[in-house]
């Protein structure tokens, strides 16, 4: 996106109901630090697509793997 990596979310059909909160909460938060960004979203005759910030390792990595730089903050 622009130059950079992106993650992206694909939703399916029964879920396009849900585009619009998602969308609306990931701008509300968009200055919060500990939310990805949001870019942009996109669709077509099968999918909507979300494009958000990727991050550096899944929430399983960060919660099981012990030589994960967690930046000083413990998984509970």
């Amino acid at each position: 996106f622009e130059g950079r990596k992106v993650a992206v979310k694909r939703l399916l059909p029964e879920c396009f109901h849900l585009v619009d909160r998602e969308v609306r909460l990931l701008r509300e938060s968009d200055e919060h630090p500990h939310v990805v960004r949001y870019f942009c979203t996109e669709r077509d005759k099968q999918f909507h697509y979300i494009a958000i910030e990727l991050c550096s390792a899944t929430l399983q990595e960060y919660v099981e793997s012990p030589s994960f730089d967690r930046r000083g903050l413990d998984p509970v």
